[in-house]
């Protein structure tokens, strides 16, 4: 019995130190170097973009902390933007649920992270789905 409890305890461990890692990953200031749009009917496009995304974890042990997308693109000749304020939290390995001041809830996918690349999916956000490859 003693050996389930050290089990269940070495796992609720390890499980929350990935998502302690992946915010201290997503912590700071992201410019895009690579940037598709998926439209509603799921048409890829790879318009230019600009701006910033930046994370700021609530603290060293945690897994919450306050965001703000401020991107601009061109879609069909017009400009387009993903602007938005909030909160986040990292849910799992590779879950983020981002709470904005509107009180949206989206669900991104954190793909790839490292201390100078960041990769995000955003599905279904106003109509499009972002594929996004940060830098810092």
């Amino acid at each position: 019995m003693s050996r389930y409890i050290i089990l269940i305890i070495g796992l609720v461990f390890f499980g929350c130190s990935k998502e302690v890692k992946n915010n201290k990953a997503l912590d700071g200031k992201w410019a895009p170097v690579d940037f598709s749009l998926f439209d509603y009917n799921g048409l890829k496009t790879k318009p230019p973009c600009s701006g910033t995304v930046q994370f700021i974890s609530d603290g060293k042990k945690s897994t919450t902390g306050t965001y703000d997308i401020n991107l601009l693109f061109d879609y069909n000749g017009s400009p387009h933007n993903f602007i938005e304020k909030g909160t986040y939290r990292i849910e799992n390995t590779n879950k983020i649920q981002l709470s904005s001041e509107a009180a949206e809830q989206t669900q991104v996918t954190l793909v790839y992270s490292t201390k100078e690349d960041l990769i995000l999916d955003v599905p279904n956000k106003n109509y499009f789905g972002y594929y996004i490859v940060l830098k810092k």
